[in-house]
């Protein structure tokens, strides 16, 4: 089999993978996600070795393209948090199955264990976490609260906000959502 082949079915197989596992859970199964991906069953074991596996591989992948570009080194604070809460907010709106995917991993039943569903989320978290934390620095946030409690809240916050709007049919714009937050967090 081509390089291009079994790149191309391994890409299949994480969408797959994340769309079954944001609609069913565990209860996805193996042929499920083989059939949907339009491969052989003995695809996932050659690229992933197991379902678990193949779970945690695909959130990670999709936590990859959470990062933002920026480094935050020279960034302006304020516009790094922006670029975070933005970028969460965007990958959530394109992708909503993915993000109920990485909010239902570690949970039980959900094929993967506790900690790896803990590693995926913290992910996440060290984002907002290291964008306030400059803004912190800057002095933009003035509270004393550690930057990673603002974080956990931030995530949660935006999270159910997200929800919320979904399941209410309501455009979400990010631009104005993240204004509404940093105006929050920076008490403005």
């Amino acid at each position: 089999m081509s390089r291009k082949r079994r790149t191309s079915a391994r890409e299949r197989l994480l969408k797959a993978a994340l769309t079954l596992f944001a609609e069913r859970g565990q209860r996805a199964s193996v042929e499920e996600i083989a059939r949907q991906a339009q491969v052989a069953k003995g695809t996932i074991y050659y690229h992933f070795g197991s379902k678990r596996r193949l779970l945690q591989q695909a959130l990670e992948a999709e936590l990859e393209r959470l990062a933002p570009s920026s480094s935050g080194a020279s960034a302006d604070p304020l516009e790094e948090l922006r670029a975070v809460i933005e970028g969460l907010i965007q990958w959530a709106i394109n992708r909503p199955e993915r993000l109920r995917a990485l909010l239902l991993a570690g949970q039980p039943g959900s094929g993967l264990t506790a900690e790896t569903g803990y590693q995926l989320r913290d992910r996440v978290l060290r984002l907002f976490q290291r964008a306030l934390a400059l803004a912190q620095a800057a002095k933009l946030i003035t509270h004393p609260a550690p930057s990673e409690l603002i974080a956990v809240a931030l995530f949660g916050a935006l999270v159910h906000t997200l929800e919320y709007w979904q399941r209410q049919g309501r455009p979400i714009n990010p631009y104005q959502l993240s204004t509404a937050f940093l105006n929050f967090i920076l008490r403005r």
